[in-house]
């Protein structure tokens, strides 16, 4: 299931004529060839990993709106310049399961596994695991590695969190400063439009297995 041509034009429209009236002019578009080939692919990646140990399923119900929530910001846009939708061992949006996102854009787009911003308890344990089991961690890491996928550092505490300072020079400190527990992939426009997207995408979930099977236990 490959993404058309038409919704990396529609969204490069989006961006220059981010209105309600030129949205309703264009809803269409954006239902057939926006929408519709983002759905079935989350439902196509869905079907190929139904044979897993821990199979992740997605498809309508997954996808956020594309309107945007403007109440607390400067940018009155109404709209996002992008569709994304989730991945997940129960079928929902919920966010505090381990999940993969999926962010398509005019440019291309990326894919991201892992959890994104885990409530304060959440993080605290996984924190506490990655001392306590520090091989099996590293395990994980180098699982990773192989794989070429790292931490996303991009938000990270500067100082060891709080609770944590004892362990500056543990092995894993840098990763306990992570606030987000995230590795990811871009995937350029061409690679979207290929019918071997979904074929990227399933590999890219069982590339980043061994996290989420971590963020699980």
């Amino acid at each position: 299931m490959a993404i058309p041509v038409e919704a990396f034009e529609f969204f490069a429209a989006l961006s220059r004529h981010n209105n309600r009236d030129w949205y309703l002019e264009n809803k269409s578009l954006f239902d057939q060839k926006v929408k519709a080939p983002f759905v079935s692919l989350l439902e196509e990646v869905s079907l190929r990993l139904s044979g897993e140990i821990a199979p992740l399923r997605g498809g309508a119900g997954t996808i956020f709106r594309l309107n945007r929530d403007v109440r607390f910001s400067h940018d009155k846009s109404p709209y996002k310049t992008h569709i994304a939708g989730l991945l997940t061992e129960s079928g929902s949006k919920d966010p505090t399961e381990p999940l993969v996102y999926l962010h398509l854009d005019s440019s291309g787009g990326f894919l991201a596994a892992g959890l994104w911003q885990p409530g304060t308890d959440s993080l605290r344990a996984l924190r506490n695991r990655m001392i306590e089991d520090e091989s099996g961690f590293s395990e994980m890491l180098a699982s990773l590695g192989d794989k070429g996928l790292e931490f996303d550092r991009s938000e990270a505490t500067t100082m060891m969190p709080r609770g944590f300072a004892d362990y500056s020079k543990h092995p894993h400190s840098d990763f306990i400063k992570l606030k987000n527990l995230i590795v990811r992939q871009d995937v350029p426009e061409d690679l979207w439009a290929d019918e071997k997207i979904v074929s990227t995408v399933v590999n890219f979930v069982l590339s980043a297995s061994p996290l989420l099977r971590f963020l699980r236990n």
